[in-house]
């Protein structure tokens, strides 16, 4: 040690003995600090395993994809200004309109509790253009996931279109067990804890204008049916047959 001091001046050991102490606490600090960090890690991975334990994984869902027909016409209807005093038509006119129908086969699940949190079982979706590559999130655990109907064998979820005529969609789906909790901190995002299947194969659909199909004419009554018009006129030629021999024998 004396051997490396010698290269020192002694304004270089009045500075290391000025700042020893103040290194000696940045060291100490960055020692508790990463001590810190590693039990919050390890917290964390071990409270989430805690919490997923009791929790079962479903299955991937079975589901079917299909387009709704609800257009309907608006008949014409008739009114008067109230100003003018005129009749006023309001024309009748037919609006297209379709939605979107995802049906999922309900999986047995059994209500139960962890801790204070109501375990529930729920569907996700996600959708894509089918030449894209990119899914779109229409749920999410803020705005809520499509709740199972435990009431029935299907959960039915109905949806607007909002894609293009003629347009090719992608499906996916999963299904999901735990309980939805919020951020853990300012800067975080709410989010579901418990199990999920993963994500089902893709299902595409083919957006297209369904037309509501044309009702067939129905036949009018004729005025005068056939039969009718026969019959008359067969009485009226007896008839005349009659009063011709009556008057011929006369």
């Amino acid at each position: 040690m004396e051997t490396k001091h010698k290269n020192l001046t002694n304004n270089d050991i009045l500075v290391y003995k000025m700042h020893k102490p103040l290194l000696v606490a940045l060291l100490t600090a960055t020692i508790v600090f990463g001590f810190g960090l590693v039990n919050i890690l390890h917290f964390g991975i071990v409270h989430a395993s805690t919490e997923n334990s009791d929790i079962p994984k479903p299955s991937i869902p079975e589901f079917t994809v299909e387009l709704i027909d609800s257009s309907y016409d608006v008949p014409t209807t008739y009114s008067t200004d109230p100003y003018t005093g005129e009749n006023v038509t309001h024309p009748g006119h037919h609006v297209e309109s379709t939605s979107i129908e995802i049906t999922f086969t309900n999986q047995p699940i059994e209500h139960f509790m962890i801790e204070s949190y109501s375990i529930s079982f729920y569907f996700n979706i996600r959708v894509k253009g089918h030449f894209s590559e990119d899914w779109g999130y229409p749920y999410s655990a803020y705005y809520g996931f499509i709740r199972q109907n435990s009431g029935s064998e299907y959960t039915i979820e109905v949806k607007e279109n909002d894609y293009p005529s003629g347009g090719q969609v992608d499906f996916q789906a999963e299904a999901m067990i735990g309980y939805i909790r919020p951020p853990l901190d300012q800067f975080g995002s709410w989010f579901l804890v418990g199990e999920k299947s993963g994500w089902s194969e893709t299902k595409t659909i083919t957006v297209s204008a369904l037309q509501t199909p044309t009702p067939e004419p129905t036949a009018q009554p004729e005025l005068f049916p056939t039969t009718l018009v026969v019959a008359s006129i067969a009485t009226i030629i007896v008839i005349g047959i009659g009063l011709l021999v009556y008057f011929k024998k006369r």
